[in-house]
C-alpha cells in the first residue's frame, strides 16, 4: 500500500523540518500546501523532497485540506500539522503495522494516535487522541472551516484507536503561541458561524466557541454560545453522530463554563441536554462513565453518592479506549472532591489514594495540583518531616521549577516547617529562588537579624516590597521593637502598622488604603506560620483587620487547629460563614451532638445552603446509632427542599421549564381530585421545612409555569408556598383559582372556605 503524507503550512520554518523528518522514511510522497509563507517554509519542504503546491488562504482550514487531498495518490494518508511530529520517527516497522491494520480491518477508515501536548521545557501537559491517519477512499472530504474533521460520503468515519502504538508530539499550544491561536480561533469561528448555512455545522461552531471563550476568560460569550447551543437539543444529537470524538471533548467545557456562571443556565437544562445526551450517544467516550459525577460535584453535590460511585466509574472509564484533555481535567476534579470528602469523614487512607491518582493524571492543572497537595498534607499531618518529603518527592519532579514552586507554596502549613524549608532550600540551590526566598529561609528558623542582614545586602530599591515585608515579619515575629527601630528606614508602607503594634495604640482604619489592607491580610498567615497564632492575632489587632475571626478560623481550619476554633467560642461568630468554621471544627473533633445542635438551629431559622448540607452529610457519615438516623433523615428532608428551591430559582432566572413526562397524567389527577383528599394534599406541602424566601420563589416560578400552560407544575409551586406563613394566604388564593381554571369545581368551594378561615382575624376574647 502506498503512503502519502500531507501538510498545510504558513511560516512554519521552525517546526516543519522535525515534522517532515518524522515521516520521510515511510512516506512514498510528501505534499506540502503552502498558504502564503514569507519565511523559508517552501524552501525547506522542497529540500526535503516534498511536492509543494500553493493555496490562497480564505480562512477555511477544510478547504485547504481538501485542496491538498486533490494531489494525493496513496492508499494511506498521514495528515499532520507542521508543529506535530511522530516520536520516534516512523520506520519500516510502523509502515508494516499501518498496512496490516487497514488490510485486516477493511471497514476502518480512520486511525487515532496519542498526542502529547508539550510545554516550552519539553514536559507533557496532557495527552489527547487525534485522528491523523486516513484511508484514501472516494467520498473523503474535510468539513468545518476551523477544527476541521474528515467525513466519508458525508458520514462519520469508522475509526480505530491506537493508545500508545503511535505517538505524536505537539508544540502548538505553548503559552505564547496558545494566546495568539485563541484569538485566531475565535475570529475564524465567529466568521464561520455567521456564514454557515448548515444548522448542524453552525452548532458545531457554537460548541467550539464555548471552549475558546472559556479559555480566553470571557465567560459572558462562553455562556451566550452555550445558550444558543441548548436552544436545539436535537441538533446536539446530530452533532454527536457526525462529530463524536471532537464534540465529546467539549461537553465538559460546557458544564465547566456553566458551573463558573451558575446563575445563567438551569442545571436541569444542562442535565437533560448535555449529561443525558452524552450518556446516551457517546458511550465509547471515557467520560461517559463519569459525567454524572462531574455534574454532581458542580450542580448537585452529594458526597455520599460520589464516594459510592467514583471507583466503579473510573474503572469503567479506564476500560474505554481513548482519552482527551477535557476528560482528564474532569477526572482530576472528581478525584480531588472524593479525596476531600474522604478526609472530612476521617478516611485518610482513601483520601491519600484519591490524591495520588489525581497527581498521576497526565493533565497538569496548577490550581488542582495545589488543591490535591493541600488535601494530601492534611491527611498525612503528624508524620516525620523526612517521611513526608520522601513521599512528596515520589509524587513530584523536584528537578522541575513548576513542581518545586507548588511544593514550596503548598507546604507552608503548621506541622510542615522543616518540609517547607527543605523545598525552599531546593529552590535556592536550583537557582530559581526569588529575592524574597533568601530572606524568608532564615525567618523560618527564627534568625531574624540574619534575615534583615540579607535584606540590606539586596538591591533595596528594586525589591522594596520584599525588603519591607522582611522588616515587618522579623520585628513582629521576634516581638522586638529595637529591631524595628534600627531598620525603620526599610519598613516603608508597614511603618504605621509597626508603630501601632509596638506602641499598642492602633491607628485609625481610615489610614489604611485598599492595597495596604490586602497586604496586611496576606501577612497574617505568614506570621502565624512563623511565630504562632497568638502573635498573628496581636498583629491583626494593631492592623485593625476587620474580619479577624474569619481570618483566624480559616487559618486554623486549613492547618488542623480545630481545638483553637472551638476555643474561639460560637458566640464570636458574627455570621453564617463564621459559624460554619465552628461547626466544621466540632465535626472534625467528633463533637457531633454539639454540631447537630448548631445545624438544627440554622435550619430552624430558615437558612439553607450547600455548605450546611455538606456539613450535615459529613456528620451523618461519622455518626452512629440514633444520631446517625436523625442526621440521615434531616439530610434527606432538607436536601429535597434545597434541590426544589434550586430548580425553581433556575426557572425564575432562566425561564427554562422542562416538561415532566407525567405532567399530563398529574394534571388529569388534579382535575379529578376529590374534596375529601384535599386536606391530605395541602398538609403534605405544609409539612415542608420552612426556608426563608422559598415561598416567594415558588410564587414567581408558578407564574412562569402558568404562562407555559404547565398547570400541574404551577400547583406544585403554589403548594410549596404554603410552607411559608408570609405566602400561604396568597398561595391558597392562587390554588383556588388554578383548580377552577382546570375545571375542578367540586374542590374550589372547599378551598375557598379554607382560605377564608385562614384569613379571618381571630375572635376577640370577651
Amino acid at each position: 500500500m502506498k503512503i502519502s503524507a500531507l501538510w498545510i503550512t504558513k511560516n512554519e520554518e521552525k517546526n516543519l523540518p522535525l515534522s517532515l523528518d518524522s515521516v520521510k522514511d515511510v512516506a512514498d510522497e510528501m505534499i506540502v500546501v503552502d498558504t502564503g509563507s514569507t519565511d523559508d517554509t517552501v524552501a525547506i519542504a522542497q529540500k526535503a523532497g516534498a511536492r509543494v503546491e500553493h493555496f490562497e488562504w480564505i480562512n477555511d482550514f477544510a478547504a485547504a485540506r481538501n485542496y491538498a487531498l486533490s494531489f494525493v495518490t496513496g492508499d494511506i494518508i498521514l495528515f499532520l500539522d507542521a508543529d506535530e511530529w511522530f516520536v520516534p520517527a516512523l520506520a519500516t516497522k510502523e509502515r508494516v503495522s499501518l498496512e496490516k491494520l487497514f488490510t485486516e480491518n477493511p471497514r476502518v477508515q480512520t486511525i487515532f494516535a496519542t498526542r502529547n501536548e508539550l510545554r516550552e521545557n519539553g514536559t507533557i501537559t496532557f495527552k489527547s487522541m487525534q485522528c491523523r491517519i486516513l484511508r484514501a477512499e472516494p467520498g473523503l472530504c474535510f468539513v468545518s472551516k476551523i477544527h476541521e474533521f474528515p467525513l466519508y460520503d458525508g458520514a462519520r468515519p469508522r475509526s480505530l484507536r491506537l493508545d500508545d502504538d503511535l505517538i505524536l508530539n505537539h508544540s502548538g499550544y505553548q503559552r505564547e503561541i496558545a494566546s495568539s491561536k485563541l484569538i485566531r480561533n475565535i475570529e475564524l469561528l465567529e466568521e464561520a458561524k455567521e456564514s454557515e448555512p448548515d444548522p448542524v455545522m453552525k452548532h458545531v461552531y457554537y460548541a467550539y466557541l464555548v471552549r475558546e471563550y472559556y479559555h480566553s476568560n470571557n465567560p459572558d460569550e462562553a455562556i451566550r454560545n452555550l445558550k444558543l447551543l441548548l436552544e436545539k437539543p436535537k441538533l446536539i444529537r446530530k452533532i454527536c453522530d457526525l462529530h463524536r470524538v471532537g464534540f465529546a471533548d467539549r461537553f465538559y467545557k460546557m458544564l465547566k463554563s456553566a458551573a463558573d456562571r451558575r446563575s445563567d443556565v438551569s442545571r436541569l437544562e444542562l442535565k437533560h441536554k448535555i449529561v443525558d445526551i452524552f450518556k446516551k450517544d457517546l458511550k465509547s467516550d471515557p467520560g461517559h462513565a463519569t459525567i454524572d459525577l462531574y455534574y454532581n460535584i458542580h450542580f448537585d453535590l452529594d458526597e455520599k453518592q460520589l464516594l459510592e460511585n467514583i471507583d466503579s466509574a473510573l474503572e469503567a472509564a479506564g476500560k474505554i479506549t481513548g482519552f482527551n484533555d477535557s476528560y482528564q481535567e474532569a477526572e482530576v476534579e472528581i478525584l480531588n472532591q472524593a479525596a476531600k470528602a474522604s478526609f472530612q469523614r476521617g478516611n485518610l487512607t482513601a483520601a491519600v489514594e484519591y490524591v495520588v491518582k489525581s497527581l498521576n493524571s497526565p493533565r497538569f492543572i496548577p490550581d488542582k495540583v495545589s488543591e490535591a497537595l493541600s488535601i494530601l498534607l492534611c491527611s498525612i499531618r503528624g508524620l516525620p518531616a523526612a517521611d513526608v518529603a520522601a513521599f512528596l518527592n515520589s509524587q513530584f519532579d523536584i528537578k522541575s521549577q513548576r513542581d518545586l514552586d507548588i511544593l514550596y507554596g503548598g507546604t507552608r502549613l503548621e506541622g510542615f516547617r522543616d518540609v517547607h524549608a527543605y523545598y525552599l532550600d531546593k529552590r535556592i540551590k536550583a537557582g530559581i529562588a526569588t529575592v524574597g526566598d533568601y530572606m524568608f529561609l532564615p525567618l523560618i528558623y527564627g534568625k531574624y537579624e540574619e534575615a534583615i542582614a540579607v535584606a540590606r545586602k539586596t538591591d533595596i530599591e528594586k525589591n522594596k516590597e520584599a525588603v519591607a515585608q522582611t522588616i515587618l515579619l522579623a520585628a513582629i515575629c521576634a516581638d522586638n521593637e529595637k529591631l524595628y527601630r534600627e531598620n525603620k528606614d526599610l519598613a516603608r508602607q508597614y511603618e504605621r502598622v509597626l508603630e501601632a503594634y509596638f506602641t499598642k495604640e492602633p491607628f485609625a482604619d481610615t489610614d489604611i488604603d485598599v492595597s495596604l489592607a490586602f497586604a496586611l491580610i496576606r501577612n497574617y498567615p505568614l506570621i502565624a506560620f512563623l511565630a504562632g497564632l497568638e502573635r498573628a492575632d496581636e498583629f491583626a489587632k494593631a492592623a485593625m483587620i476587620d474580619d479577624m475571626y474569619t481570618l483566624r478560623a480559616k487559618y486554623c481550619l486549613e492547618n488542623g487547629l480545630y481545638e483553637k476554633i472551638i476555643a474561639m467560642e460560637r458566640a464570636n461568630a458574627k455570621n453564617l460563614a463564621e459559624l460554619y468554621f465552628y461547626i466544621y471544627a466540632q465535626i472534625f473533633t467528633n463533637r457531633l451532638e454539639e454540631a447537630m445542635y448548631e445545624i438544627n438551629n440554622v435550619f430552624r431559622a430558615g437558612h439553607i445552603d450547600k455548605v450546611l448540607l455538606q456539613q450535615l452529610s459529613v456528620l451523618a457519615d461519622k455518626a452512629e446509632g440514633s444520631l446517625k438516623t436523625e442526621a440521615d433523615e434531616m439530610y434527606d428532608r432538607y436536601k429535597t427542599v434545597y434541590d426544589k428551591m434550586t430548580d425553581l430559582l433556575d426557572v425564575v432566572k432562566t425561564e427554562y421549564a422542562a416538561k415532566d413526562t407525567n405532567s399530563k397524567k398529574e394534571e388529569k389527577r388534579l382535575k379529578e381530585l376529590a374534596p375529601v383528599k384535599l386536606s391530605g394534599w395541602i398538609s403534605g406541602y405544609e409539612k415542608t421545612p420552612y426556608i426563608k424566601e422559598f415561598g416567594n420563589i415558588c410564587l414567581r416560578a408558578a407564574e412562569i409555569y402558568e404562562k407555559k400552560s404547565m398547570f400541574a407544575n404551577a400547583l406544585d409551586c403554589y403548594g410549596y408556598a404554603l410552607s411559608d406563613r408570609e405566602t400561604k394566604s396568597k398561595a391558597l388564593c392562587e390554588i383556588t383559582r388554578v383548580f377552577k381554571q382546570l375545571g375542578n369545581t367540586t374542590i374550589t368551594a372547599t378551598l375557598k372556605k379554607i382560605s377564608d378561615d385562614y384569613n379571618r382575624p381571630p375572635r376577640e376574647l370577651k
